[in-house]
């Protein structure tokens, strides 16, 4: 079984770009840039809809990256994971007081981000296949 992991992130070029870095990789991947396109993932494919991981995108043009990451992490839509540039402090402590354990960053490049992605798959418990 494969993988799905969603993109949540307001900047088309940097979802398509994660999103195909993803596929490369043997993922099967959704993307939306809101939770309006999230809720519609939910009504094309059904309520019991979920993601395997989900990665949310910290710094937004239009609205916070917390307020989407903590939504999707109160629906348990899937094991929500921050992407920031700045991995800073602050955003650790305010993930994990909101129950979301996992900050990432593209800037140590598509391989890494991948791998770390394969890691906590096989982590989690009731994570796929692959």
């Amino acid at each position: 079984m494969t993988a799905k992991v969603l993109v949540v992130d307001d900047n088309p070029w940097a979802r398509d770009t994660l999103c195909a870095t993803l596929q490369r990789h043997g993922y099967d991947t959704e993307q939306a840039a809101d939770l309006a396109q999230v809720r519609q993932l939910q009504r094309r494919n059904g309520a019991r809809w979920r993601a395997d991981l989900i990665f949310v995108e910290l710094v937004r043009e239009r609205g916070n990256g917390f307020t989407v990451a903590a939504w999707l992490q109160s629906q348990g839509l899937g094991l929500v994971i921050l992407l920031s540039e700045r991995l800073d402090v602050a955003d650790h402590l305010w993930a994990r007081s909101r129950g979301i354990l996992h900050l990432v960053s593209r800037a140590d490049g598509a391989r890494q981000l991948c791998a770390w992605t394969d890691d906590l798959l096989a982590r989690c418990s009731d994570g796929p296949v692959r």
